[in-house]
């Protein structure tokens, strides 16, 4: 299916450049970080060729199996839900495909399993409540300034640091709270964000709903 490959390619590159530039710095191990990299990489390439040839098939009213690669143990069948084209069935197959695989096909839903940046809720303390790993960041329009407008990632810029995003719909009553306790534990010298450099190493942004505008 169109651009896959260079879209896989691009966040290939994005997952491993920051990685590497850590472990360069000496801040983490490599061993430790670098092989994050296959656990959140391989099931969305394998999940791209399944789906782009599961549409290669259509297009071309071949009906070549599939590539398998449950059978080589990369457990794929959990996280692939592809639809399989039959010759002669066109219209169940894009409703099949288009409806279940719509965030797919953006290019905002990669999931991948969990490791050492992203742990189960079993294995770590503190894990946030139900997230989505590999699921892009929605990217609303914000005001940075009374002057100044734009949308989300405009202030999530460099590949090199690591973009700490903050939603805070409602800064007041439990919600000023909640990020009182956060920021005094960001202070702390044991805490990760002072572990990894700080704002050497992290861009802070907090999102915040404000009325009127301040």
């Amino acid at each position: 299916m169109g651009a896959f490959g260079l879209n896989a390619s691009m966040m290939d590159v994005s997952n491993l450049a920051w990685k590497i530039g850590m472990c360069a710095r000496g801040l983490v191990k490599i061993s430790t970080l670098v092989t994050t990299y296959d656990l959140e990489r391989r099931q969305h390439a394998q999940r791209i060729i399944r789906i782009s040839g599961s549409y290669l098939r259509f297009v071309c009213g071949s009906d070549i199996p599939l590539a398998d690669f449950d059978s080589n143990g990369d457990g794929l069948k959990k996280n692939s839900g592809v639809v399989q084209y039959e010759i002669g069935k066109d219209h169940e197959f894009l409703c099949g495909s288009f409806s279940t695989k719509s965030q797919f096909i953006l290019g905002v839903d990669a999931p991948y399993d969990s490791s050492a940046i992203s742990p189960t809720s079993s294995s770590a303390k503190g894990v946030a409540i139900g997230p989505h790993n590999g699921v892009k960041a929605p990217n609303p329009h914000l005001c940075f300034s009374a002057r100044s407008i734009g949308y989300l990632y405009d202030a999530l810029i460099g590949a090199d640091i690591i973009h700490l995003v903050i939603l805070a719909f409602d800064n007041g009553g439990p919600m000023r709270e909640a990020l009182t306790r956060l920021f005094s534990e960001l202070k702390s010298p044991q805490a990760f964000f002072q572990t990894y450099g700080a704002r050497s190493g992290f861009n802070p942004v907090l999102v915040a709903r404000i009325f009127p505008l301040k």
